[in-house]
């Protein structure tokens, strides 16, 4: 732009100047409105991020949510050696067996050195948070079974035997998950021995399963009736008692 020459110098810088900030102020003032224009996401049309799933180890808390079942039975052994009683290579078992040990008794015979075993008690629990505390009781003798917490690859449990209130023997063991049976060996009882047996498993596990009982056929005499009981037939001995608890030092 040329201005008349009788315009004074200082004038015509003057009016320059504005010139040149008017023209920076548009410039910036579009960019701003193209700034304001430009829309902005909303927070709904963002993706929500999912949760990550926790991973627990299979020894924690946790894992014992799958119900197990643990099972302990007292069993007292003796005749040890060549005692006349039982024959030589003869294991005889006294009473009922537990269902979680059938199969298993010249196991407990060859670990422990005696041919004849009697059950004197046996308990069942659920677990279900691997802190469950649980009693066997066969007087005069108690057993207290302690599930302290789950491990990776079953529970940490503590036993303890007691004679009323005088505490016998104390473990603390890692009792796996598995279908074979822990042992425990307790005091010696006059010529026998106490021993603990201690199992844990799924529910479903087979020795959870009650067995049926084996039902006798009666004997058909030659007519093809049931032969009757002869009133004078001797009846089945009844298995001998228990020793007197008094441990062994």
């Amino acid at each position: 732009m040329e201005f008349p020459s009788r315009l004074p110098r200082a004038l015509v810088r003057r009016v320059r100047r504005g010139l040149a900030l008017g023209a920076a102020a548009l410039l910036l003032g579009g960019g701003w409105l193209a700034r304001a224009q430009t829309p902005t996401p909303s927070p709904a049309s963002s993706p929500t991020p999912r949760p990550t799933p926790t991973v627990r180890p299979s020894g924690s808390p946790a894992a014992a949510s799958a119900e197990n079942v643990m099972w302990a039975g007292l069993i007292f052994a003796d005749v040890a050696g060549t005692d006349p009683v039982v024959k030589d290579g003869e294991l005889k078992i006294q009473g009922p067996w537990p269902a979680p040990l059938v199969g298993r008794e010249r196991q407990v015979s060859k670990i422990f050195g005696y041919r004849r075993l009697r059950l004197l008690g046996q308990a069942r629990e659920r677990i279900r948070s691997g802190t469950e505390d649980w009693v066997l009781r066969s007087k005069p003798f108690v057993v207290k079974v302690d599930t302290r917490k789950p491990t990776k690859k079953g529970y940490e449990v503590s036993v303890q035997l007691f004679q009323e209130e005088k505490l016998l023997v104390e473990a603390t063991v890692d009792l796996p998950r598995t279908s074979s049976p822990l042992y425990i060996k307790g005091p010696g009882v006059n010529s026998g021995q106490l021993i603990i047996a201690i199992i844990c498993g799924d529910k479903g596990a087979a020795w959870t399963r009650p067995r049926p009982r084996a039902t006798l056929k009666p004997t058909v005499t030659p007519t093809g009736t049931p032969a009757a009981a002869s009133p004078n037939s001797p009846e089945p001995p009844a298995a001998s008692p228990m020793p007197s608890p008094a441990p062994t030092p």
